[in-house]
């Protein structure tokens, strides 16, 4: 395994991983680019991404993490390009300008100037799973996407999941009746006052800003259009999703209920971690996700799969 520091197209940064050595010869794998999420470098939150890629070149398998213009070590963007992200709000996960989509296509091209055309694996969370999903559904090139924590919407048995985990213990629990007491009277208050705009002040905006979420997510019909394209691509697809995006996707069967119809094919595939944040904060979730990911892309991209265990220590 080979790891290096590497810069290419508009001054962007990244760390790439010749795994050549640990393939058998003569056997092509995809290579993995794993994108940013968010403001989050190319380390990745807790380091997810390097060990994301170290593991999976144990595997075989090449990959790229890198920064966006003006993430990590990347350089910083042109004006227009700050000022369009800018724009979007600061600390917005809903940071999608056509820069981001225009970078993940100069790293396919930088790591095929061997001569060699290569296929791609894509990964990313929160605002990186849905630039993936947006490249995957129309290049070519991507054969593969592991979404994580992207797109989805309450359906199904979200709301019997939702009272049955979160209402009887808050019944119960007498902090949680001071709260609600609490907000009623400051809702009352707000009600009662003159909610002039030159006389609204920064509390207020806060009280009424606060259940405004942070990322704009894709419609229903979207999201079953992204998932019908992928599919018929025959593109490899892991979604991921945690317990930390609880406000919107709670049971693994939801996936079932939000995509109606569809005929999977065998190109979609879902993994669901309710104990897990949505940055995966534990050592162990973050172990357990690696190795799931490791062991669906040996599934899907590898004709003879070892059975080394590499996860023993």
């Amino acid at each position: 395994m080979k790891e290096q520091s590497v810069q290419f197209s508009e001054g962007l940064h990244g760390i790439h991983i010749d795994a050549s050595g640990a393939r058998e010869a003569g056997n092509t794998r995809p290579v993995f680019i794993l994108i940013n999420a968010g403001y989050q470098h190319s380390v990745g939150p807790y380091r997810l991404y390097t060990d994301l890629a170290r593991h999976l070149a144990l595997s075989g398998y090449d990959s790229l993490r890198f920064d966006y213009s003006g993430i990590g070590n990347s350089c910083e963007p042109p004006f227009s390009a700050a000022l369009d992200m800018s724009e979007q709000g600061a600390g917005s996960c809903d940071l999608m300008p056509q820069s981001h989509i225009r970078h993940i296509g100069k790293a396919m091209e930088y790591l095929s100037e061997d001569g060699n055309p290569k296929k791609f694996v894509l990964c990313g969370l929160c605002s990186g799973a849905d630039e993936s999903l947006q490249v995957a559904v129309s290049d070519s090139r991507v054969i593969g996407v592991i979404p994580i924590d992207s797109a989805g919407f309450r359906a199904g048995r979200y709301f019997w999941h939702h009272y049955l985990r979160h209402y009887p213990r808050r019944l119960v629990s007498l902090s949680k009746w001071r709260n609600l007491l609490k907000q009623r009277k400051l809702a009352m208050t707000l009600a009662s006052a003159e909610m002039d705009a030159t006389k609204t002040t920064d509390a207020t905006k806060i009280a009424f800003s606060a259940n405004d979420g942070y990322r704009s997510l894709l419609s229903p019909e979207s999201f079953r259009l992204t998932v019908s394209t992928l599919i018929s691509r025959r593109c490899k697809t892991l979604f991921v999703y945690s317990g930390g995006i609880a406000h919107y996707y709670n049971h693994k069967s939801q996936f079932i209920a939000m995509t109606g119809p569809l005929d999977f094919e065998g190109h979609i595939e879902v993994a669901y971690y309710p104990k897990a944040d949505h940055l995966f904060f534990l050592v162990s979730h973050r172990r357990t996700l690696i190795k799931d990911i490791t062991e669906w892309s040996d599934k899907n991209f590898v004709l003879a799969t070892s059975s080394t265990n590499r996860w023993a220590a």
